[in-house]
This record gives structure tokens, C-alpha cells and sequence, in this order.
């Protein structure tokens, strides 16, 4: 790669920024993101969630200014997408209090299989409409070294702006929208789960729910952490869908289910429940706060209406 074809980009606008850059060694990785951080200390807060490894090599490239960075082990911060999404909301938010602009430099810590890869490909496309108006530059690394050759490919769709040398062919951006339909698996549609009794009743609902976990073995935790999921489902379904139609259960693979279904208008979004709800304002928090607490949340439209598919 030649580091001096290697460009970073300048926020022009308000609202985010969203880079990458596709570093084939440390010593393009050191230069370019110690000039990024360096830049980031004359505007306001800088952050970096990166390896032990590669936070070694810039500290002692950064010297004296490696202090003004708040640092984050990568791999204490990309657990699941949606927590780091979450991790991301509340840094930028706290950062952004008091200061006009905040920098954020960040590495994901990829698997060596492709367990995983879709999730975090979906990740980034969701960043750039979950932080469209926040006044951030965020700079995702890559070492193209060790980076598959998909996620690489990724990199070009999901980044509006992407340094990469001299061979940088021009930008392949594609809309967030339909990066995560395309990297969302298609749900099952024979899933063996018990109809519950249907009821427009929370608190019936709830018992319903209860009992299914009790049968199944479910953990003190996890009968929380689906109950509250569910309900906030259930509440969507009777406040946007004319209330649900069908209420289902039960163990699959080892997993709990829970699937809600309503007959209303659909839902064709599928970063819905991705955008960390904008405090003050109503709308979002449901799927928002059940992504949160369920292993995975599928939205399954149909026409007319919904399913929406808790895994626990």
C-alpha cells in the first residue's frame, strides 16, 4: 500500500463521519491513526477501542498525548452488536455533553471463522443511521493481513468513506437498509412451538409466558430477561398492530422461543430496534429494549402484519 495515497477524511458537515481504513501492516496502521488521534486532541474528546497489541504500538508513537485518549480493550467492547451499538450511544452522548465533536477510532476483533462475520458486516451499516446526526468521526481499522477477504469486501459497502492507497477504485457504498436484509438470515418457518391462549391481556400473557419458561428449565435471569423482552413485543403488537393474533412457544435446538404475530400494518425496516431511542423522545424503545435482553430478535413481515421472534 502507499501510505502517502493514503488519505483520511475531514468532517465538513455536522453529524457523523463514518471511515475505515485498510492498513496492510503496523506500520501504516501507527501513522495513520496516531495522525487521526492527534488531529482528533485539537477538536475535542478522542477514544480508542483497540487491541492491547496495536494501543502498545500507538502509545508509544502517541508519547506524551497517549494520555488525553480514552482507551477500551476491543475485545471487552465487541461482545454482540447490539451492546456495542449500546456502549457507542452512551460513549458518544457522555463525550459529546460538553465537547462540539468526539473521535473514535475502533477495531473489531474477528473470528477466524464466519461464525459471527454477517452480524458485524450488519453492525456497520447500522452505525451510520443509528449515529447519522451525532458529531462524531469514527474511524474503523482493518488489517487486511488478517481480515477475511468477505468482511474486507464488506468494508467498501458498509463505510461511506474508506482509505485504502493508491489502489482505492472509487466508492461502493451501499444503503444501511439493504446491507442488514442482505446479511440477516432468512428465519426458519417450521419452528415446533405451543400456541399460547390468545389474550390482549399483559398480565395474562405474562402468566402464559411464565409457565412455558417454568416447563422449559429456564433460569431465574432468563425468565426476567424474556418476560420483559416479550412484553414490550406484546405492548407494540396492541399499541401499532390492532393487537396480536397469535402467541407461541417453546424449545428449539436448546433455545427458548417466543414468537408474537399481529395482523396490523408490518414492519418492512430491518434496522428496526437497532437505533438507541433518542432520550425525550417516544418511539423505538420497545424492540430496542428487547434486542437488548434476547439472544436474537427476528422480524418476520407478512401481508398484513408481523411476527416478531424472540431467542433466548
Amino acid at each position: 500500500m502507499d501510505r502517502g495515497a493514503t488519505q483520511l477524511g475531514t468532517r465538513s458537515q455536522p453529524g457523523l463521519l463514518h471511515e475505515a481504513l485498510l492498513a496492510d501492516g503496523d506500520e501504516t496502521f501507527v501513522a495513520q491513526v496516531a495522525a487521526f488521534f492527534r488531529a482528533g486532541l485539537e477538536e475535542g474528546p478522542t477514544v480508542a477501542v483497540l487491541s492491547r497489541r496495536h494501543w502498545a504500538l500507538l502509545r508509544e508513537e502517541l508519547g506524551a498525548d497517549a494520555e488525553r485518549v480514552s482507551y477500551t480493550d476491543c475485545d471487552d467492547f465487541y461482545i454482540r452488536p447490539i451492546d456495542a451499538l449500546a456502549s457507542y450511544d452512551a460513549t458518544l452522548r457522555r463525550h459529546t455533553a460538553n465537547a462540539t465533536s468526539v473521535r473514535v477510532a475502533g477495531e473489531i476483533p474477528l473470528g477466524p471463522t464466519r461464525s459471527g462475520w454477517a452480524d458485524w458486516i450488519a453492525y456497520e451499516a447500522i452505525l451510520n443511521r443509528a449515529f447519522a446526526d451525532r458529531p462524531a468521526h469514527v474511524l474503523c481499522v482493518y488489517d487486511t493481513r488478517t481480515a477475511p477477504d468477505p468482511v474486507i469486501n464488506a468494508v467498501w459497502r458498509t463505510h461511506p468513506h474508506v482509505a485504502a492507497g493508491a489502489d482505492d477504485t472509487g466508492p461502493r457504498y451501499h444503503p444501511p437498509h439493504d446491507v442488514v436484509a442482505e446479511f440477516t438470515p432468512s428465519p426458519r418457518s417450521d419452528l415446533p412451538l405451543r400456541a399460547l391462549a390468545l389474550t390482549d391481556d399483559a398480565t395474562a400473557f405474562r402468566e402464559a409466558l411464565s409457565a412455558e419458561l417454568a416447563a422449559a428449565g429456564a433460569s431465574r435471569a432468563q425468565v426476567l430477561n424474556m418476560l420483559v423482552a416479550a412484553l414490550e413485543v406484546f405492548e407494540n403488537a396492541i399499541r401499532h398492530g390492532g393487537g396480536p393474533c397469535a402467541l407461541r412457544a417453546g424449545l428449539v435446538d436448546g433455545w427458548f422461543v417466543c414468537e408474537i404475530e399481529d395482523s396490523g400494518s408490518g414492519l418492512d425496516d430491518p434496522l428496526a430496534g437497532y437505533v438507541p431511542p433518542t432520550p425525550g423522545k417516544s418511539g423505538g424503545e420497545g424492540l430496542w429494549i428487547a434486542r437488548r435482553l434476547v439472544s436474537r430478535l427476528e422480524l418476520i413481515p407478512a401481508d398484513p402484519g408481523l411476527t416478531v421472534r424472540l431467542w433466548l
